[in-house]
């Protein structure tokens, strides 16, 4: 048991008598990180707000009272390299207290796996920092709206293969985000490999640089209640990707993006 005073670090190191433990939680301090050292696989990450349903009643001691917020945590799950392809799940919510606020996890680290689940409940969320050294695929699930900051540039890489465990995310699924879903990504590499889900709700996908886009790459949308627009932030190649799921591609100023005479038809001119 530990408690992270305001603006100062705890780290936590777990031995072997941890391996039954099913969840570690972090309640509050927003100005403060806990990393966490040797996790066993299958324990569940719960980040905990303020615990207020609304702006109003919530204390100054609870950090920016326009989101109910919780601090930073650096997870090392004790995952050996040979038995990668394990999942995380981290839980962000309100203490079973709904509000009207957005959460705010001021980030979240996972270290040695390869798929994190983050599961939001109580309200929607602002997540400020999203990484870790071997993620390979991001799921999120929400009630509520999900953001992932503009200053939490995700990577997107080259495919991964047998051989070969490249760096970057390639998978980032918000099918199960009823409202709203914004990330925005980088590009690592020659080629980049990307299979995206769309959330229900209206998904923006900012790209920040150039990105070329290989032959197994799919953006798809499941839902017809909200569009899904990319933004691009360079040259951007989509003519081997399947676009299906796109509703509208929206150039910076300068751009150049590559399509299909098949896609630019299924997109139409006007988007």
């Amino acid at each position: 048991d530990a408690t992270v005073t305001d603006t100062e670090n705890a780290t936590i190191n777990l031995g072997s008598a941890s391996h039954d433990l099913e969840t570690i939680a972090l309640r509050g301090n927003y100005n403060s990180t806990l990393t966490l050292n040797g996790v066993s696989e299958g324990t569940v990450i719960e980040l905990q707000g303020d615990g207020f349903a609304s702006r109003a009643v919530t204390p100054l001691a609870a950090g920016p009272a326009a989101t109910s917020n919780v601090g930073a945590v650096v997870v090392n799950y004790d995952v050996a390299l040979a038995e990668r392809g394990v999942e995380a799940t981290v839980l962000l919510n309100n203490q079973g207290v709904a509000t009207t606020r957005d959460l705010r996890a001021f980030g979240i680290t996972i270290n040695n796996v390869d798929t994190v689940n983050v599961v939001v409940a109580d309200g929607g969320a602002v997540i400020n920092a999203i990484t870790g050294n071997d993620i390979d695929a991001l799921v999120f699930s929400s009630t509520s709206n999900v953001t992932v900051s503009p200053t939490a540039v995700l990577t997107v890489g080259v495919a991964d293969t047998a051989a070969s465990d490249a760096s970057g995310i390639n998978r980032i699924d918000a099918s199960d985000v009823t409202g709203t879903f914004a990330v925005s990504l980088a590009a690592s590499g020659a080629t980049q490999n990307l299979d995206f889900a769309a959330a229900e709700g209206a998904t923006t996908v900012t790209l920040t640089t150039a990105f070329t886009f290989d032959a197994t790459s799919v953006f798809s949308d499941a839902s017809t209640t909200g569009a899904f627009t990319i933004v691009t932030g360079g040259a951007t190649d989509f003519q081997n990707a399947n676009i299906a799921g796109v509703d509208a591609i929206k150039l910076a100023n300068g751009n150049n993006v590559t399509l299909t005479w098949a896609q630019l038809d299924t997109l139409g001119e006007a988007n």
